[in-house]
């Protein structure tokens, strides 16, 4: 399979969740895509105030590990496959533009204190830094871990 086929893919399979999940709502897609966008900026929150808590006010292992699976998972996506599912998602439904895409950019361009065009890039970016740094910081408690198991004297 191509990048194209797994963009397809899972973005057919989203889609297809969404409309199976909100049948109850509405059939429309301009509906359902508007839901979806609500959906992605909460995903955005959730994922950024969840890294933000398990480094400062409930530094636990697993929450850290969790939250750093969710940022990799995001990251991954947006390297390989050079797109948002979900925001491709969203433009299917509403077959105009993605409504969380104006709300996004701009909150990425006010937070990285970027243009609206370069603020998607920028996000990127940033995203590679964070795993990048959360990686090393699970190594070093992996190795920490380790070195205490083995009974190897710390400096």
């Amino acid at each position: 399979m191509n990048r194209e086929q797994v963009v397809l893919f899972l973005e057919s399979r989203l889609r297809y969740g969404i409309s199976t999940l909100f049948r109850w709502l509405s059939a429309d897609g301009d509906i359902l895509g508007y839901i979806l966008s609500v959906i992605h900026i909460l995903m955005f929150t959730v994922l950024a105030s969840s890294i933000l808590i398990s480094h400062t006010v409930y530094p636990v292992l697993w929450f850290q590990c969790l939250s750093i699976f969710g940022l990799v998972v995001v990251w991954l996506q947006h390297i390989f496959l050079k797109v948002c599912i979900v925001t491709i998602a969203e433009k299917s439904f509403t077959t105009t533009f993605a409504p969380s895409d104006p709300i996004l950019k701009q909150l990425f361009s006010y937070l990285f204190r970027t243009d609206l065009n370069d603020a998607l890039t920028t996000l990127v970016l940033v995203e590679t830094v964070m795993v990048g740094c959360f990686s090393l910081e699970l190594l070093s408690i992996f190795f920490v871990h380790l070195y205490k198991y083995l009974n190897v004297p710390l400096i």
